[in-house]
């Protein structure tokens, strides 16, 4: 159901944040001319909008608030919080409160918080931005119970904030009252700009974790099997690209901080467009990140990142095998596009 009700008209919010706003450069090299992208348009329109324009976030600090599913907030009068609302629908399930949970409690949950990506680039940096609003608060944390594979991640990446155990209370998608409940309005714009600050820190923050950093690697980052959007013929890429002296990197089966030092000392990153990807922050610059995508518009995620971090990016669309093609389609590369986007970076 569409949320009507009230939201944070006449609520104050507790801090304002003003966004910084970033240069953005259109890719590297595309194929997007010629691959047959549908609605390829849209793709050119934002490449080319020149800077970033985020509206101000705020932080809001409710009393006896709910919150349920993914971070859906109800206030104590019983008024859904839009902002906190994926397409300003309501989720079903139960909004009566399970449990309470005592103190001050600052909320990292939003739609699609599953997501490895999700988590680090949207919401990592509200943590600094709780924190500035409330220096004097003693916070804990309300984080995703979901995926449990996820669990030692969250812990690791909240560790570099100084944020332990006895601080994280983990969230199922069940009801809870909170006693004094902090939440902001959205960082991001899915999925075409994000927090430029709060991602610079977080890199910061994991590359001084990570110790010394050496070398020049060249990463083809293998996607899952399982997954959707899959490269129908990896094998033939990944040949060609050990051919040129590419290592094949599974993030997936990392720690996080193998993660950050194998893509910090990365020279070349190339791979299928999904959530393992988002490891470009931690290089270094110079770096050239290579997105391998079906032709289908809309993708900016990684463009977007690299636009904060200082990555110089192509992205390569290859032929779908749905119609009409999505960004979730299984699709196949031609290797002379490949081969083009080599002896351009070398």
């Amino acid at each position: 159901m569409v949320a009507k009700e009230t939201g944070l008209n006449g609520l104050s919010a507790e801090h304002v944040i003003v966004r910084e706003q970033y240069e953005r450069r259109t890719p590297f090299f595309h194929n997007i001319d010629v691959a047959d992208v549908s609605g390829g348009q849209r793709n050119t329109s934002v490449w080319s909008s020149g800077r970033s324009s985020l509206p101000d976030s705020k932080v809001h600090r409710l009393r006896d608030a709910v919150v349920y599913d993914t971070g859906a907030v109800v206030t104590a009068e019983g008024r859904v919080v839009p902002e906190t609302l994926l397409r300003n629908v309501v989720p079903g399930g139960s909004r009566e409160p399970h449990k309470r949970i005592e103190g001050t409690l600052a909320l990292l949950r939003k739609p699609g918080d599953m997501n490895f990506g999700h988590w680090l680039v949207e919401l990592l940096p509200r943590i600094r931005d709780f924190r500035q609003a409330a220096p004097e608060a003693h916070l804990r944390f309300g984080v995703p119970t979901h995926p449990i594979s996820m669990s030692d991640l969250r812990l690791d990446t909240l560790a570099l904030y100084g944020i332990g155990r006895e601080d994280v209370v983990w969230l199922s998608n069940d009801a809870v009252v909170v006693d004094d409940l902090m939440f902001m309005t959205s960082n991001s714009i899915h999925s075409h700009t994000h927090d430029a600050a709060g991602v610079r820190d977080l890199v910061s923050r994991a590359r001084a974790a990570a110790g010394p950093l050496s070398g020049e690697r060249r990463l083809y980052v293998r996607r899952p099997d399982h997954l959707k959007r899959r490269l129908l013929n990896e094998d033939e890429i990944a040949s060609r690209l050990a051919d040129e002296g590419f290592e094949i990197v599974h993030p997936e089966q990392m720690a996080f901080r193998e993660q950050v030092r194998t893509f910090a000392e990365a020279r070349y990153i190339v791979g299928v467009s999904g959530a393992a990807l988002t490891n470009l922050i931690w290089a270094r610059s110079p770096v050239d990140v290579l997105s391998l995508s079906p032709n289908a518009p809309g993708e900016f995620f990684f463009w977007d990142l690299a636009n904060i971090t200082g990555a110089r990016f192509s992205t390569v669309f290859g032929r779908a095998y749905d119609a009409p093609p999505t960004v979730h389609s299984n699709f196949r590369l031609e290797v002379s596009w490949l081969d083009r986007w080599l002896s351009l970076t070398r």
